[in-house]
């Protein structure tokens, strides 16, 4: 990534700190089993914003008293899963990266998707733009799990 998504991210992240630290003063120790949020979103997703504001949304929503630390599972991919792993970080997160091997052809991205699954998580977020199969594979396998999915991004094509 480049050193403008990086500052920017930085500045966000430090400012946010500070004023969560003015408004709540220090937080507990963080213990216990980890909260685990995974992200799967197009390639093409250029919206940080929105990335960074459903992180915290969904913080927000699981237990705004929770002190659980946390960590964020993602496909490693450019776009919205690059975003959530860079915002992520920069909150404290543990960062779990599940890149694709795609020297093992088309059949990479499905199975990384479901390592992902496997690997657990609390909820998933995804971030789908119009033609994104590998993110509603994702989607499909988590629903499958059992997992919660909250799209943040367009409808799957043919359902309004």
């Amino acid at each position: 990534m480049g050193g403008e998504t990086e500052s920017w991210a930085a500045s966000w992240a430090d400012r946010l700190q500070s004023a969560a630290d003015r408004a709540l003063g220090p937080r507990p120790e963080k213990t216990g089993p980890a909260l685990r949020v995974l992200v799967t979103g197009s390639r093409h997703w250029r919206d940080r914003g929105a990335v960074r504001r459903a992180l915290l949304e969904v913080m927000d929503e699981l237990d705004p008293d929770d002190v659980r630390p946390t960590t964020l599972v993602h496909g490693d991919a450019s776009g919205a899963d690059n975003f959530a792993a860079l915002v992520a970080g920069y909150l404290g997160f543990t960062v779990e990266a599940h890149p694709a091997d795609w020297s093992r052809g088309r059949r990479a991205g499905p199975e990384r998707n479901q390592r992902m699954v496997d690997a657990g998580a609390d909820v998933v977020l995804a971030f789908p733009l119009p033609g994104s199969v590998g993110t509603w594979d994702c989607v499909d396998k988590a629903e499958k799990a059992g997992i919660r999915v909250i799209n943040k991004g367009v409808p799957r094509e043919g359902t309004a």
